[in-house]
């Protein structure tokens, strides 16, 4: 026969409850302090932490504000999480010599349906701002200047059919609309330039498309970033950005 007795609770103790139900504790003040740094702590990690090469093309201006946006949710919510659990561990830790069981505190109806809703309202927000981001990187560009890409094993050929030039590296100039007219020879390769933050796929036999606006001069790497056989880590080229001028002088040279 065991020789256990439970430790004696006195039922005017804020932790004892009538028989068969347990304690409801609403959150103090203190709660919404937290919640509202956490929120604060979120907004300043997606506003100040950077995780992205530098903003190289207007279309990486709207696809960084996307995911800025993300990482500062993402943030928050991670701090949240973090910061309920250690709360937890430190509040509800067993105490020295206490010996009985653990106080049956009953849930919060408010507390479910609030981390029910808010995601799903996170998620919908996320939904209709990456759709507006989606379309307006994908609006009609006028004039813009025509490249058509070729891709094959191991390598990138870029021609500019206006001018009756082909180059190994893809010549831009800055702050001018360029569409790209991409297919391949053998198997599927997928462009992608990392500061423009795009990539597209390039077909056999199917045509696709990419365009951008280059707004930062310099020289930006081009990847394969489709797994295209044994070669595949060294099919990389440039992205030359020109200002307008000196794409003119490059035209020039090339002709």
């Amino acid at each position: 026969m065991s020789d256990y007795s439970p430790s004696p609770t006195r039922m005017d103790s804020p932790r004892a409850s009538p028989a068969g139900k347990g304690v409801h504790r609403a959150a103090g003040p203190g709660a919404a302090i937290f919640t509202l740094l956490v929120i604060l702590s979120g907004l300043l990690v997606g506003h100040y932490v950077r995780l992205l090469p530098p903003i190289g093309s207007a279309e990486a201006i709207l696809i960084d504000g996307l995911f800025q946006s993300m990482l500062g949710i993402a943030a928050a919510i991670f701090l949240l999480v973090l910061g309920a659990l250690l709360y937890a561990l430190v509040r509800f830790r067993r105490r020295p010599g206490h010996q009985g069981e653990g106080i049956p505190i009953r849930g919060s109806n408010r507390l479910e349906l609030a981390w029910t809703f808010m995601p799903a309202l996170i998620v919908f927000w996320l939904v209709a701002y990456s759709s507006q981001v989606l379309f307006r990187i994908h609006d009609h560009r006028e004039d813009p200047l025509v490249v058509r890409v070729t891709a094959r094993q191991f390598v990138w050929q870029f021609e500019y059919p206006a001018y009756n030039i082909s180059s190994p590296e893809l010549h831009v100039p800055a702050g001018s609309p360029v569409q790209l007219e991409l297919v391949a020879q053998d198997v599927i390769h997928s462009l992608w330039v990392p500061a423009f933050r795009l990539k597209q796929d390039a077909l056999p036999q199917v045509s696709t498309m990419l365009s951008f606006t280059a707004t930062l001069p310099g020289e930006f790497p081009i990847v394969c970033a489709e797994l295209c056989g044994a070669g595949h880590a060294v099919m990389r080229s440039l992205v030359v950005v020109h200002p307008p001028e000196d794409f003119s002088r490059w035209l020039e040279q090339q002709g």
